[in-house]
């Protein structure tokens, strides 16, 4: 019997099991993924999350697998704004999720978590009152698995198993308002994460891991079409007519992998609890990814 189980060992997942683990309650986290692995993400934490890792003594370690710590330029069309150098608070970082996460699902582990990878959630368990009690599932090597616990944590993002199977109640749903690609690209020569929001579009660069910077693009929901057909003339194309100034820095990358798309997301908040269960993260609020803010709430 456990205290908690956390369904997802990601961003959401592994800091909730090291915090909970380190209070010293007997904790379960799983994750159908093995690590180090990636996800859909542009890699870019918010301040307020490097101050987190920061509380949790493991900001070092994300700074020692080699992702620059860059100061941020945010640029709205009618005025650009550059904040402090990363000498005078939190620099700006954007590690790749290959990094990232497996520190946090290491970290769970030295907290004293239990972290099984490669489990697949099958079954959400519960009581004659429909109150949830614990999982089933399918062990790494194959053996179907039950365990109790006394709650269990939906950390596993917006398609969230754990969501499908409680009664979830949804509320301040939009509709998709946008949508983008991304890729990683070699010969930046930027020093800096950028923003830029101009014309209906918004255009970011994320210095990360590998010598690699991370180029992204959003655009209205209705221009998913042309953008899919062609992501790279998109992008660049719409960046030379509503951020030159990014353009300029973009000319000569090379791009060393596929192309990351986003069709459009609904955004929601969902009431996060219920009798013996609880939402993080993605699978408690979505937001349009034009923000920069899922890791940042993941982590609160």
């Amino acid at each position: 019997m456990y205290d908690a189980i956390i369904i997802g060992a990601r961003v959401a997942g592994s800091p909730l099991g090291m915090l909970l683990a380190g209070q010293g309650y007997r904790v379960l986290v799983v994750d159908r993924d093995r690590f180090p692995s990636d996800t859909l993400s542009t890699t870019y934490l918010q301040p307020e999350a490097s101050e987190l890792l920061d509380r949790w003594g493991l900001l070092q370690e994300v700074y020692d697998s080699g992702v620059p710590q860059v100061a941020l330029i945010s640029n709205f069309g009618d005025g650009m704004f550059v904040a402090p150098t990363p000498e005078e608070r939190y620099p700006a970082i954007a590690p790749r999720r290959t990094y990232l996460d497996k520190i946090l699902v290491d970290a769970a582990r030295k907290a004293g978590a239990e972290v099984r990878e490669g489990f697949s959630v099958q079954e959400i368990l519960a009581d004659g009152s429909g109150a949830v009690t614990g999982i089933r599932g399918r062990s790494a090597a194959g053996e179907t698995v039950r365990e109790q616990a006394r709650i269990v944590v939906g950390a596993d993002g917006r398609n969230s198993f754990l969501a499908r199977h409680v009664p979830v109640v949804e509320y301040e749903v939009v509709d998709p308002a946008t949508c983008g690609y991304y890729s990683f690209f070699s010969g930046d020569r930027g020093t800096a994460a950028e923003f830029h929001y101009n014309g209906n579009h918004a255009f970011f660069a994320f210095p990360t891991n590998d010598g690699l910077t991370c180029f992204a693009g959003e655009a209205p929901i209705g221009a998913w079409k042309e953008f899919r057909s062609d992501p790279g003339a998109y992008l660049f194309g719409k960046m030379r007519e509503h951020a030159s100034m990014l353009y300029a820095r973009a000319k000569g990358v090379k791009r060393e992998e596929s192309w990351y798309g986003i069709q459009g997301r609904r955004a929601y908040l969902r009431k996060p609890y219920g009798e013996g269960w609880a939402l993080l993260g993605d699978a408690a609020c979505l937001k349009d990814p034009v923000l920069g803010t899922g890791c940042n709430d993941a982590f609160r």
